[in-house]
């Protein structure tokens, strides 16, 4: 269970708004082309995969003539077909056109904050110097008041090039919509998005979801009133599985899912299952996982989202306070180590299975006491101090953009680029591993490519409160070309720990922390251009 959180609450993101019918029609095998395996090798294991779903989800073939000889008699002892419920329109990974980029892992990176909490650490550390440090693009927090200290960070939060989701005060709240979108339009705020109100689910009001109805139709007509359509509404959040279904469907562009995993690793499954649940409350909403993109693709995220919506993980993450007790809504702790790994797994394993951003909760730890939970979600210490998981993420995040330092060797080559849009990756086959071993090749906009690689087994064991061991295995990334290839492991450096140049195959070991491969073709360097840090690098452009 997530834990209970104030109502202003705390981070961001954004997308366009999409066109959006009132019920999602019922799709037929005709209305879903069958998914293309990365592999050919394997395509008729996916197709016969892909049938099998069909079959489970109901969904009928127009072209079947014995369609009528295989009805099922319903329990009033009819021989009427079943109506296919709604939310089956959640499909597998390949069936919708967004791409997997390392621009767009970049892009879906998010983390909490709360500027207005200045009773706790957000009160004496820089937050916005901590954001500019950690490299993320987008923040989610909210405002109760005009209190002019927290305005004057979430200016400064804009100005830094962050933009903002801004967590809308709940339908009792003396702040109104109205005053909170006065607030964003006069202040000149960086609001990509507005999200409904946060977990009202679980504030124990027997008539929560009628208010919420209502406050979420009134909060999507004015946001869209006064803020335009280029600013997205997201769906509230929800604590409770049960409550998507007492919610219903109300008006969003976004998705909205806080899959806390109690200390242990996210998984595919998990997030296929938030995926149909937030189908009860956005069943418009395209949240099916995304392709790997092929060598030449280019379909931006963003073009994606535009089409179709997207799903927004407003909240997840793992807390470090050793001396709470799980139990009553609060999670178990994991170590700080367990933090920075499962932090960056879970990341890159909801953007692979089609989370268009996560939220990190939260950035700062909010206080000292080891017994609370609740103050030590952040990625940094209650004194401003960088915990393993803030490092990690700073490094994954530098080498995604192509702004990290190589190593000293004279052999390597520096990967700072914005390069050019449309230049073409290289094929990559992982070869070896095992079960548990996962990978992504994420092509970047010039050319090079990264593949990130980790074992997606057990870190931390929640009930015995202790560390687990994960072997290492050994992995080949096998090219289509030559490349020159650096390894690095953020969790342990900034650095690129192998390389290798004008090579065709790459062995390179993997482990619970994930390994991040940097691919650049080696019969062209791609050109640098922009700011050092990558700030200018282009998104690949639409195919």
């Amino acid at each position: 269970m997530v834990p209970a959180h104030a109502d202003s609450e705390a981070p961001a993101g954004t997308t366009s708004p999409t066109s959006r019918s009132s019920a999602a029609s019922t799709p037929t095998r005709e209305d879903l082309p069958a998914p293309t395996a990365s592999n050919p090798e394997d395509q008729d294991d996916l197709d016969s995969l892909w049938e099998r779903l069909l079959d489970k989800l109901g969904i009928i073939d127009l072209n079947d003539d014995s369609s009528d000889e295989d009805d099922v008699e319903n329990e009033d002892g009819s021989d009427e077909d079943e109506p296919v419920a709604a939310d089956v329109a959640a499909l597998p990974a390949g069936t919708n056109h967004t791409t997997l980029t390392a621009e767009g892992f970049v892009d879906s990176v998010g983390v909490g904050i709360h500027v207005a909490y200045l009773d706790t650490s957000y009160g004496q550390v820089d937050t916005v110097a901590l954001l500019k440090d950690l490299g993320v693009k987008h923040v989610r927090d909210g405002l109760g008041s005009n209190d002019s200290v927290p305005i004057a960070t979430m200016k400064e939060i804009g100005q830094a090039g962050i933009g903002i989701n801004w967590v809308s005060q709940p339908e009792d709240s003396s702040f109104s919509i109205d005053k909170q979108l006065q607030l964003i339009e006069e202040g000149d705020l960086n609001v990509e998005s507005v999200e409904g109100a946060n977990e009202r689910d679980n504030h124990g009001d027997p008539s929560w979801a009628g208010k919420i109805r209502e406050h979420q139709a009134e909060l999507y007509e004015k946001v869209k009133a006064s803020l335009g359509d280029d600013v997205a509404v997201v769906a509230p959040s929800l604590v409770h599985d049960g409550s998507r279904e007492e919610l219903g469907e109300v008006p969003s562009d976004v998705a909205n899912a806080h899959p806390y995993t109690g200390g242990h690793m996210q998984t595919a499954e998990q997030t296929e299952h938030q995926m149909q649940l937030t189908h009860k409350v956005t069943p418009s909403v395209d949240t099916t996982a995304p392709q790997q993109a092929e060598a030449d693709e280019r379909v931006t995220l963003k073009a994606a989202v535009e089409e179709g919506g997207a799903l927004y993980a407003t909240e997840l993450g793992f807390h470090t306070a050793t001396a709470s007790t799980a139990g009553n809504g609060v999670q178990p702790h994991v170590s700080e180590d367990a933090q920075a790994t499962l932090q960056l797994q879970q990341l890159l394993e909801n953007y692979r299975n089609g989370v268009d951003r996560s939220y990190v909760y939260e950035l700062l730890d909010e206080g000292e006491d080891d017994s609370e939970a609740e103050d030590h979600f952040g990625l940094v210490h209650s004194d401003g101090s960088p915990k393993p998981a803030f490092t990690a993420l700073k490094n994954l995040l530098s080498v995604m953009k192509g702004s990290i330092s190589t190593s000293s060797s004279a052999t390597t080559r520096s990967t700072s680029s914005s390069g050019a849009a449309g230049a073409r990756a290289l094929g990559v086959q992982v070869e070896g591993g095992g079960e548990a071993t996962t990978s992504v090749v994420l092509p970047r906009a010039d050319g090079s490519s990264v593949v990130a690689l980790w074992e997606a087994e057990p870190v931390w064991d929640p009930d015995a409160a202790r560390a687990l061991d994960v072997p290492t295995r050994e992995v080949t990334l096998r090219l289509d070309g030559t490349a020159d290839a650096q390894v690095y492991v953020p969790r342990k450096s900034a650095k690129a720990g192998e390389a290798q140049e004008g090579t065709d195959a790459v062995s390179v070991s993997s482990q619970a922390d994930p390994t991040i491969i940097v691919l650049t073709p080696a019969d062209g360097t791609p050109s640098t251009s922009g700011d050092a840090d990558g700030a200018d690098a282009e998104e690949p452009s639409a195919s």
